[in-house]
């Protein structure tokens, strides 16, 4: 066992309360990818909307016409905003940056995605004619590189 495993000490406590009773999270069922937190302490969760991965199956290489993201109150479990319908075919992973943008992989359509912190788009990346294959995830660095897998 690694060494900093076997001294890793964590609790955490299972709120059955969260999200609450009448929140969009308990009525609407969708596969959820990926979770981040803003610097706000916002959850920010990437859905996949109409589009699930079933599989043995895959998915249907279309735009997802729900929003794709939603900006979740950490507290209550409420979705105050939402955002990112037609932009994404298989949304995979989302993640933020050292300034709050928000990217987000899309392996269904290839592509990489930069959004501001409000949720503008600000560029994406990839496709077939770039070679980017099925991108799963990236690490936003400081320096502003990234590393995709």
């Amino acid at each position: 066992m690694n060494g900093k495993l076997k001294n890793f000490r964590h609790s955490f406590r299972f709120d059955s309360d969260w999200p609450t009773t009448n929140s969009e999270l308990h009525t609407t069922p969708r596969q959820i990818s990926g979770l981040t937190f803003n610097r706000e302490g916002m959850l920010l969760a990437l859905s996949r909307g109409d589009n699930d991965w079933v599989p043995q199956q895959g998915f249907e290489q279309r735009r997802i016409t729900g929003d794709a993201i939603l900006v979740v109150d950490s507290n209550t479990g409420q979705v105050i905003r939402r955002w990112g319908a037609d932009m994404f075919v298989m949304p995979h992973q989302i993640t933020t940056d050292h300034q709050d943008n928000i990217w987000i992989t899309d392996c269904g359509a290839h592509k990489l995605f930069k959004f501001s912190p409000k949720g503008e788009l600000l560029f994406e990346i990839g496709g077939n004619e770039l070679g980017l294959k099925l991108p799963t995830d990236l690490v936003a660095m400081d320096d502003g590189s990234i590393f995709v897998s």
